[in-house]
């Protein structure tokens, strides 16, 4: 986990999700999203097309294939 830094989601997936802690474990071959402080499912965060997706227990930034980029979970 990245310490001090947290997403705040305005979506539901079986309530309301909050201060989700980002996964850092995956390497994100040179991109960065240090810079967002806040985000809704739904919103493209990337110009290249990736997207914010819910996945049970949080949400997912995936490509626009559908490929999972990055997992947040509130589990």
């Amino acid at each position: 986990m990245i310490n001090g830094l947290y997403a705040v989601i305005n979506g539901r997936v079986g309530g309301v999700l909050s201060r989700l802690k980002i996964d850092a474990d995956k390497d994100w071959g040179g991109k960065s999203i240090s810079n967002v402080i806040q985000i809704s499912v739904g919103d493209v965060v990337f110009a290249n097309g990736w997207r914010l997706t819910e996945v049970p227990y949080g949400i997912a930034l995936v490509d626009e294939k559908g490929n999972i980029i990055r997992r947040w979970t509130n589990a």
